[in-house]
C-alpha cells in the first residue's frame, strides 16, 4: 500500500509539472501575439520592481494592447466632409506656417492663428491693435520684454508679412487719417527689410446685427475702409487679399453661425480663411 502510494504521488507531481509547463508556454504564446512595445514592457518591469505582482501588470496589459490579428482587420477611417475641410486646411498650412512668416493684426487675427494651427510662424497680435499702436503700443512679448510691433520686427528675419487690420478703426473720425497711418506703417516694415513680401488682407465684415446695432462698427463702414486699403495696395505695388468675400453672406454681412459674437469667427471660418491665404499668396 505504501509503494501503491508513494507511485501515485509521484505521477501526480510529474502531471502537475508537465501541465504547468504547457500553459506557461502557451501563455508565453499568447504574450507574443500582442505585439507588446518596449515601453509597456519597461512599465511592467518597473511596477514589479515597486512591489507589484508582474500577473496582475500583464493582466491589465493584454486588456488595452490590441492583437496583431485585430489590428490587421480594422477597417479604414472614413473621412467626414467636416474632417475633408480640416484636412484641405493642412495642406494649405504646410506653405503659411513655415519659419519667416509674421501674422500681425488684432484679436481677430490672434484668433486665426489659434485656430488654423498655426505654430511655426510669429504673430504679432493684440487686442484692440491698429494702424497707429502698432508704432506705440508695447504689446509683444519678444525675449522676455515686452516691445511694439515694429520693435519686434526689428528683430526678427521674416520673408513675408500677412496683415489685417482696421475694425477697431472704423471709430476714427477721419477716413484720411487711417490710410495714411496704414501707409506709414507699411513703409516702416519695408524700411525693416526691403525684400519682404507683404500681403494686406481686407477687413473681414461683421454680423448683421452686429452693423445694426454697434456704434461705430458697421458693414458700411467697413467696405468703405477695405476700398480705402485696395486703393493704397495697388498704388504700393502690394498684394491685397480680399479674405473678406469669402466670409460675406447674400447680404453682404458676416453669416450669423460664422461667430458667436458676430466678430470673432469661429474654428471653420478661420479654416477657410486659412485656405484663402493658401490660394492667393
Amino acid at each position: 500500500m505504501k509503494k501503491v502510494k508513494w507511485v501515485m504521488g509521484f505521477l501526480l507531481v510529474l502531471l502537475f509539472f508537465v501541465f504547468g509547463t504547457t500553459g506557461r508556454m502557451a501563455a508565453s504564446a499568447q504574450d507574443t501575439n500582442t505585439g507588446k512595445s518596449m515601453v509597456y514592457q519597461a512599465e511592467t518591469v518597473h511596477s514589479t520592481e515597486n512591489g507589484s505582482r508582474p500577473e496582475e501588470n500583464m493582466t491589465v496589459e493584454l486588456e488595452i494592447i490590441t492583437t496583431k490579428e485585430q489590428i490587421q482587420k480594422e477597417p479604414e477611417t472614413v473621412i467626414e466632409p467636416a474632417m475633408a475641410t480640416e484636412s484641405a486646411a493642412e495642406t494649405a498650412n504646410q506653405d503659411v506656417q513655415q519659419s519667416g512668416v509674421v501674422f500681425i493684426g488684432d484679436s481677430r487675427t490672434e484668433a486665426f492663428v489659434m485656430n488654423a494651427g498655426l505654430k511655426n510662424i510669429r504673430a504679432f497680435t493684440d487686442i484692440g491693435m491698429t494702424v497707429e499702436s502698432v508704432f506705440t503700443k508695447e504689446s509683444v512679448n519678444l525675449n522676455g520684454r515686452k516691445v511694439t510691433v515694429m520693435e519686434a520686427l526689428k528683430q526678427t528675419d521674416f520673408e513675408r508679412v500677412y496683415i489685417m487690420l482696421g475694425i477697431n478703426e472704423t471709430g476714427w473720425v477721419y477716413d484720411e487719417v487711417f490710410i495714411q497711418k496704414y501707409r506709414e506703417m507699411l513703409d516702416a516694415i519695408l524700411e525693416i527689410n526691403p525684400n519682404a513680401d507683404i500681403y494686406v488682407q481686407s477687413i473681414l465684415p461683421v454680423s448683421e446685427k452686429v452693423s445694426d446695432n454697434h456704434p461705430y462698427i458697421t458693414n458700411e463702414r467697413i467696405n468703405r475702409y477695405n476700398e480705402l486699403i485696395r486703393e493704397m495696395a495697388s498704388e504700393k505695388g502690394i498684394c491685397y487679399l480680399d479674405v473678406a468675400e469669402i466670409m460675406r453672406d447674400e447680404k453682404g454681412a458676416l453669416p450669423e453661425d460664422a461667430a458667436p459674437d458676430g466678430i470673432h469667427v469661429k474654428k471653420e471660418y478661420c479654416l477657410r480663411w486659412l485656405e484663402y491665404l493658401q490660394n492667393h499668396s
